[in-house]
């Protein structure tokens, strides 16, 4: 699973940019390269560790290419700080793997 950086900034009240990531795995042909994993189906849920944990629900952009993105709405970037997060993928079957994720920076909004 990838996404992106190690730290993502954002201000109080921001909703971009969204977070596009892939879901792959070992090619059993080439250990070296990764392909994508079909995720028809899967559910994806990034937790952002604020003192009460938001759930940000993700969305399939192309299931047989193993892409997803996380996309904000008013009231996920709300807490000024550094926390931790974590993305839980869900298959078809509904067994779960959750990954550490990147820390949000969060700053205080000017005006």
């Amino acid at each position: 699973m990838s996404c992106q950086e190690e730290m993502l900034e954002y201000f109080n009240g921001d909703h971009l940019p969204a977070i596009p990531c892939s879901y792959k795995q070992k090619d059993p042909n080439n250990p070296s390269q990764k392909i994508p994993i079909d995720i028809t189906g899967y559910q994806f849920r990034l937790v952002i560790n604020y003192d009460i944990p938001r759930i940000i629900n993700g969305s399939i952009v192309n299931a047989a290419e193993g892409e997803f993105i996380f996309e904000f709405i008013t009231g996920d970037i709300h807490t000024v700080g550094i926390f931790n997060s974590q993305i839980t993928i869900i298959d078809n079957s509904s067994k779960e793997i959750t990954y550490e994720f990147v820390k949000f920076d969060i700053k205080p909004r000017y005006a």
